[in-house]
């Protein structure tokens, strides 16, 4: 197993004064190749969550009302390919989650319905981010 050696800082770009206030204690431990994957996965799926629920509120919110209301069918056309490929990324991302880091299938379950939900990948992402931070202070 190749051992890298970086600080928490490094891995997921904040300070040491937030670090300190987050864990406590500064200590520098060798993270593995598979924990810096484990807490990159983590963030690149809370991005595409957000990217999603954005662009599933922007079709909604501002492509539809154009649609039906104004009779301006462009803005769906543009938002809406762009709102289902993110949606798939999202999807194939939680998988990815759930299989990495062996969450409940609760936690599965309670993903997709929150990516069909409007503002539900928002709430997502709060649980996402505990987990990450309880993660963190398990590496070090």
């Amino acid at each position: 197993m190749i051992k890298t050696h970086i600080g928490l800082s490094h891995v997921i770009g904040i300070g040491l004064g937030p670090y300190k206030r987050l864990c406590g204690t500064f200590s520098v431990r060798a993270f593995t190749e598979m924990d810096i994957q484990a807490m990159l996965s983590f963030t690149a799926f809370r991005i595409i969550a957000l990217l999603e629920g954005v662009s599933f509120l922007l079709l909604l919110g501002v492509a539809m009302p154009l649609k039906y209301i104004y009779m301006t069918p462009l803005a769906v056309q543009v938002i809406g390919p762009i709102h289902g490929l993110l949606f798939m990324l999202f999807c194939a991302y939680l998988i990815m989650i759930l299989k990495r880091h062996t969450l409940p299938a609760k936690v599965g379950a309670w993903g997709f319905l929150a990516g069909i939900l409007p503002f539900g990948t928002l709430v997502l992402d709060g649980y996402i981010k505990k987990q990450v931070a309880g993660d963190v202070r398990e590496l070090i």
